[in-house]
């Protein structure tokens, strides 16, 4: 793990050969903003072929140099791991006096690893409700579409029914929800494969990183600039 301080909008259209997909932007967060921000979850967090992950995407856009940022990301991990190690990896990092923003996408590998879906969505409550006790302010993602060949055939059920749960009740265990799984493109089964957006079925092309930080920029800068 590396933390680094670093200098670090949805274009809406009907059909995805016309989303824009330049980096994000950001114009609302002022240069002397400060904060830290750690970002928790599987390989979907990894950078792919030399291009930038999503999270520098992120850093990038709000381009403050007093927000610093940590990647913890695991390729392979599921939300119970993240509830084992969360402490040792975030605590560390945790500033008082300042934003601290803990965001954590997840959920698909609890399910394809047969996770039932009561069962994985009391892990996302639970580790979203143990670092907002902390101070964190957690953001959460949903889970996309994912169609490799092992997929478990019962998966998207259980997706589904986790994210009925996510989108009813975030404000119990978050402060922030990104719908991931509700963009037109990433939350499309019939956009697993092209290329631009999904590199094998489940992981993101580079166009899909780009989406995925589009998304999830306006919702760190306002956490950024919300007032204790």
């Amino acid at each position: 793990m590396r933390f680094t301080g670093i200098a670090i909008l949805l274009a809406v259209c009907s059909c995805f050969s016309c989303r824009d997909t330049t980096p994000p932007t950001t114009a609302g967060l002022p240069a002397n903003a400060v904060g830290r921000i750690v970002f928790d979850g599987n390989s979907l967090l990894a950078t792919e072929y030399g291009e930038p992950a999503w999270p520098d995407l992120v850093i990038q856009a709000l381009a403050a140099p007093k927000v610093s940022s940590a990647n913890i990301g695991v390729g392979g991990q599921t939300t119970a791991d993240m509830l084992r190690d969360v402490d040792t990896q975030t605590q560390p990092l945790f500033a008082t006096g300042e934003p601290d923003i803990y965001i954590a996408w997840e959920v698909t590998n609890d399910l394809f690893f047969g996770a039932s879906a009561d069962s994985a969505y009391a892990r996302i409550v639970r580790l979203g409700r143990d670092q907002r006790a902390k101070g964190w302010r957690v953001i959460v993602m949903t889970p996309m579409p994912r169609g490799n060949a092992s997929h478990p055939e019962d998966w998207e059920a259980r997706r589904q029914s986790v994210l009925l749960r996510m989108r009813a009740n975030w404000r119990s265990f978050a402060d922030e929800l990104v719908d991931i799984a509700a963009d037109p493109v990433l939350g499309s089964y019939a956009s697993l494969d092209d290329k631009r957006y999904f590199r094998d079925r489940v992981h993101l092309g580079p166009d899909g990183t780009k989406l995925v930080a589009q998304l999830v920029t306006p919702a760190v800068e306002r956490q950024l600039m919300r007032q204790r």
